[in-house]
């Protein structure tokens, strides 16, 4: 009996004190991978049969919480640093409705 009241204060510890603590650890924990998409079309030809554009261009965007990155001042810090955004534009961007954000980076690089 003392072992289940016992796992069952442990339970509403976790689940009512640590929640949100345990929560964004998680999304920290899985925001560490990287996705690679490329467009999944053929070959674009102009009316002289000349291809202008290449299928080559790669942009690295990081997809993140809004909620993660005010919380994370090292994040929000190196997110900042490595984006293609002016200043102004990137704290337009967090002061928008979505929670989620689309950011483009510089270079692949990984944010730890």
């Amino acid at each position: 009996m003392i072992i289940f009241i016992s796992l069952i204060l442990r339970l509403y510890y976790l689940q009512i004190h640590k929640s949100e603590e345990l929560t964004w650890a998680a999304i920290r924990q899985r925001g560490g991978k990287e996705i690679s998409l490329s467009p999944k079309r053929g070959v674009i030809y102009d009316r002289n049969l000349i291809p202008p554009l290449t299928n080559n261009q790669v942009i690295s965007t990081v997809i993140v919480d809004k909620r993660v990155i005010e919380k994370d001042n090292h994040l929000y810090n190196e997110i900042k640093n490595n984006t293609f955004l002016s200043l102004a534009e990137f704290k337009n961007m967090m002061k928008s409705n979505e929670r989620l954000l689309q950011i483009p980076l510089i270079e692949k690089k990984q944010i730890k």
